[in-house]
């Protein structure tokens, strides 16, 4: 692969860039821009359009979630607002216009059999948590998206793959099936979607029986109505080389009105060979629902297994995307690996640690319009996080 930027010892040492950059980064080539420090803060942050910055999480040993304010994301934060009890996973997403909303994704526990629990939603108006809503008492993987006008959009699976969305603060849609095979005929999990650049949602689920099953794999879905109904599902590569192994559809990183979106995926291949079982696939669409062949994802080495752990791409052109990764066998190191959709890539670069000896546990990536992406990480036994900015290089 070929890396994008010139001066690579300067990146990897986390210095200046020399060169052009798109998006406001910097605009001349003899200017140099200094990479962010690490710093360590109390939380992973998001920030609304009235320039607030809110923090979710979930208290370990009590398993209840929270949610609080700031206007200082680096200083103290004020006093936490509980969301939900029994709670196994919170994220939250800002509006994307001039609304202040802070949109909450809930996944509940049913104790003391949490597996699997209700899937719910709730809305941080500005005071107070509200608009407490539980979509489905069973559900997996859930995923929250945001329409144009800042509604909720749930995706999540139990045997079959749905799609539900708000109509406004007391009303909802009835759930769809994203599968036209109907429900029960066949099984579907771990559906995800974005709206491309037409408006078009542009949704992706998978096939899992048991191998071999020459259907066992990803199958794309398009919606022209805002999701009420979906169109018959795609089998997307039937000859592809793990074609018969089903998938797991794992990541989708997109932003809202771009045609650009890229999938990170496993498949659960594991008999033929070992040293393929279990691999990250990497594919890609500029649009119209077309998707590249499946790319085998190793960006560190040809011998070297990744697990994908986050990404995102970039808000306003969709150019480009960062995704942050560790080793499979050895998942205390990381990496991150910048890309041009469409074009080159960067080999994978480490992760920026304050010390070699730090061992990271968790990993989120942010990229808001107008700024640079924003990287977090917490490191074993601890509760509080460590962020930085990072410089995207310039895509051909």
């Amino acid at each position: 692969m070929t890396l994008l930027v010139a001066g690579a010892a300067c990146l990897l040492a986390g210095g200046c860039l020399p060169d052009t950059f798109h998006n406001g980064f910097f605009t001349g080539p003899e200017e140099k821009v200094e990479e962010e420090g690490l710093s360590e803060v109390e939380h992973w942050w998001i920030e609304d359009s009235c320039n607030e910055f809110h923090a979710a999480w979930q208290d370990a040993e009590t398993t209840t979630c929270y949610i609080a304010q700031t206007m200082d994301p680096y200083g103290a934060w004020g006093e936490a607002s509980e969301v939900a009890v029994d709670c196994e996973e919170i994220d939250i997403y800002a509006d994307h216009g001039t609304g202040c909303s802070i949109h909450i994704e809930l996944l509940l526990n049913h104790l003391p059999d949490p597996d699997p629990g209700p899937v719910s939603y709730a809305r941080w108006d500005g005071d107070a948590v509200v608009d407490h809503y539980e979509l489905v008492y069973e559900g997996y993987t859930p995923d929250m998206v945001l329409d144009d006008a800042d509604q909720p959009h749930f995706f999540w699976s139990f045997t079959d793959a749905y799609h539900q969305s708000r109509i406004h603060a007391d009303q909802w849609n009835d759930p769809t099936y994203m599968a036209t095979w109907g429900p029960g005929q066949h099984s579907a999990w771990n559906p995800l979607a974005a709206i491309d650049g037409a408006g078009v949602w542009r949704g992706l689920f998978n096939r899992s029986w048991p191998p071999p099953d020459s259907y066992a794999q990803l199958y794309t879905v398009a919606s022209y109505d805002y999701g009420l109904n979906w169109d018959e599902q795609t089998q997307l590569f039937p000859d592809w080389e793990d074609a018969g192994w089903f998938t797991y559809v794992v990541h989708i990183f997109a932003s809202n009105r771009i045609d650009n979106m890229v999938v990170l995926f496993r498949s659960n291949r594991d008999e033929e060979d070992l040293e393929t079982d279990w691999d990250f696939w990497y594919m890609e669409t500029t649009g119209g629902g077309v998707w590249q062949e499946p790319e085998r994802y190793r960006p560190v080495s040809e011998d070297l297994r990744v697990y994908v752990r986050d990404g995102a791409v970039e808000p306003v052109t969709g150019e480009r995307t960062i995704i942050a990764m560790s080793e499979r066998d050895d998942p205390k190191e990381f990496y991150y690996q910048w890309r041009c959709i469409g074009g080159e890539s960067t080999s994978a670069l480490p992760w920026p640690k304050a010390s070699e000896d730090d061992v990271v546990e968790e990993v989120k990536v942010l990229w808001r319009r107008g700024d640079r992406p924003r990287l977090y990480w917490r490191l074993q036994d601890s509760t509080s996080w460590h962020t930085t900015s990072r410089i995207p290089p310039a895509c051909s």
